[in-house]
C-alpha cells in the first residue's frame, strides 16, 4: 500500500506516531534540505521526504487501515456482464427511463429542426449577398461604361489605414472620398499597385461624368512626380539592402555607388515596373505581413536573369 511506502521513505514503523514520524521528518528534512544541500539527488529526495510526511501526518492512512468493509456478505461475485444487462433492463423497466426516453426524443426533434432551420439560414445568407454583390459589381460597370471620361486621383490625406482622395477633372474637382488600404509591418500604407502610399501622390481614374462616386482608379498608372518619387524611395531600399547588408565597407556617398543604385533601379522599374519596385522596397518583409511584394518575391525577382544580368551591368560602374 502507498502509506506503507511512505514509512518506509521515513524510516519509522507502520504503527510509529505522529511524535516518531515528526522526528523521523526533521531528521531527514535536515539532511536533504536544498539550503544546506546543494545536490539534485537531495532536492528531488526532500520533495519526496515532504510528501511522506504530509500523507502520514494527515492521518489518511489510519482511515484506510481501519475503514471497515461495507458488506460482510461473502457470497459468489456476479458476472460482470449479466450484472450489467440486469442493471440495464430494470432501468428500461422503470418509470424514469420512460420518461428520459420521451425527453430525449423531443429534443433530438427539436435538435434536427433547429439544424435544419440554421442550415436554410446559412445558405440564404450565402445567396443573398452573392446576387448582391454580383448585381452591385454588374451595375457599376454598366455605369463605368457610359459616360465615362479621364481624371486624376489626388491622394489628400492618409491617416493610419485611411486613405482620403479627390477625382479632378480639367482642373476641377468633382468627388473626394475615403477608402481603406492595406498596412504593412512598418506602418507603411500600401496602395494596390505594392507601393507605399503618401499624400500628393496622383493616379489616372476613368469616372461617370455625371455619377463620379462610380470610378475606378488605376493605380499602375502614375504621375511623373508620383514615379519620381517611386524611383527614389526603391533607391533608398537598394543602397540600403547593398551597402548595408552585403557591403558595409563601401562608402555609399561615392558619385560611382549613386550612379549604380540610380541604374539598377531604373532596370528593375523598366522590367519589372512598379512591382519590380515595391519588391526594392519591401525587400525584408514577412510574406504573412503583405503577400503581393515581400521577401520571397525579392529573392525571386533577384534570381530572374534578366535582373542578374542587369545587375551585373550596373556593377561594371563601381570601382574594382
Amino acid at each position: 500500500m502507498a502509506y506503507t511506502r511512505y514509512h518506509k521513505i521515513l524510516g519509522v514503523a507502520e504503527n510509529a506516531t505522529d511524535v516518531e514520524i515528526k522526528k523521523a521528518y526533521r531528521r531527514l528534512a535536515k539532511q536533504y534540505h536544498p539550503d544546506t544541500n546543494p545536490s539534485r539527488d537531495a532536492q528531488k529526495q526532500f520533495v519526496i521526504i515532504q510528501k511522506a510526511y504530509d500523507y502520514l501526518i494527515s492521518g489518511k492512512h489510519k482511515q484506510i487501515r481501519h475503514t471497515a468493509p461495507k458488506s460482510t456478505s461473502y457470497s459468489k461475485p456476479q458476472n460482470p456482464r449479466e450484472a450489467a444487462e440486469q442493471r440495464r433492463a430494470e432501468w428500461k423497466k422503470s418509470e424514469a427511463y420512460k420518461q428520459y426516453a420521451r425527453q430525449r426524443r423531443k429534443g433530438t426533434y427539436e435538435t434536427t429542426y433547429d439544424f435544419k432551420a440554421m442550415k436554410k439560414y446559412a445558405i440564404g445568407m450565402i445567396i443573398f449577398f452573392t446576387v448582391g454583390f454580383s448585381f452591385n459589381s454588374l451595375y457599376e460597370t454598366y455605369m463605368l461604361g457610359k459616360n465615362t471620361v479621364e481624371g486624376t486621383c489626388l491622394i489628400t490625406s492618409v491617416r493610419y489605414d485611411r486613405v482620403g482622395y479627390a477625382i479632378y477633372y480639367k482642373g476641377m474637382r468633382l468627388y473626394r472620398d475615403e477608402d481603406v488600404m492595406h498596412m504593412s509591418w512598418e506602418d507603411k500604407v500600401v496602395s494596390p499597385n505594392g507601393m507605399p502610399i503618401k499624400k500628393g501622390d496622383m493616379f489616372k481614374v476613368i469616372f461617370n461624368i455625371e455619377r463620379p462616386n462610380y470610378h475606378q482608379i488605376d493605380f499602375n498608372k502614375v504621375s511623373k512626380e508620383t514615379l519620381d518619387r517611386y524611383m527614389v524611395y526603391a533607391s533608398y531600399y537598394v543602397e540600403r539592402e547593398y551597402v548595408e547588408l552585403r557591403h558595409p565597407e563601401v562608402n555609399a556617398n561615392t558619385l560611382e555607388m549613386k550612379l549604380f543604385i540610380a541604374c539598377f533601379t531604373e532596370a528593375v522599374y523598366h522590367e519589372k515596373g512598379i512591382d519590380g519596385l515595391a519588391n526594392l522596397v519591401f525587400y525584408d518583409e514577412p510574406w504573412i505581413e503583405n503577400v503581393g511584394n515581400n521577401k520571397y518575391s525579392y529573392r525571386k525577382m533577384m534570381k530572374e536573369e534578366e535582373i542578374k544580368q542587369a545587375f551585373k551591368d550596373c556593377e561594371t560602374l563601381l570601382p574594382n
